[in-house]
């Protein structure tokens, strides 16, 4: 409805009032945009923030214990591997009770030996580099020899 000049003074105000309740809601509306993407906005800083500082100590750790030269390093790795076994057993004893079996079954699509030669391919690789890591202090020369039997 428009307003036009000689209208009665109700009709005006019930216009003014509908686009008055209009615009409060879409302000309300952008209020609340506002406040759900500061919210988000924030959080995710926080987090970025968190990674960020629990990054720079863990470097800083490992800074430190080659500061101290190769030999404490495969001890360290050692204790860090066995640290890794322990939250993997952890984990797998508390998430087993929630598994739907059904949920694998493209999983095993290959049968069990596809699975078993993918986990022993890994674990070699894995072992190997772990090798690497630890033996590294009695090998002869390891800036040269470990890239060589890398490469092969």
């Amino acid at each position: 409805m428009i307003i036009l000049i000689g209208t009665s003074q109700g009709e005006g105000l019930v216009y003014s009032s509908g686009w008055h309740s209009i615009l409060n809601y879409k302000r309300s509306q952008q209020i609340l945009f506002a406040e759900t993407f500061l919210f988000y906005t924030i959080k995710l800083c926080l987090r970025m923030i968190v990674n960020k500082v629990v990054a720079s100590i863990i470097l800083l750790i490992v800074a430190a214990v080659n500061f101290f030269g190769i030999t404490s390093t495969p001890k360290v790795i050692i204790e860090i591997f066995f640290i890794n076994l322990v939250l993997l057993v952890l984990y797998v004893g508390i998430s087993v009770s929630n598994v739907d079996v059904t949920n694998l079954s493209h999983v095993f699509g290959s049968g069990i030996t596809g699975i078993v030669t993918d986990a022993r391919l890994f674990f070699r690789c894995f072992d190997d580099f772990q090798r690497m890591a630890i033996m590294s202090n009695t090998i002869k020369n390891p800036q040269k020899s470990i890239p060589f039997s890398i490469i092969g």
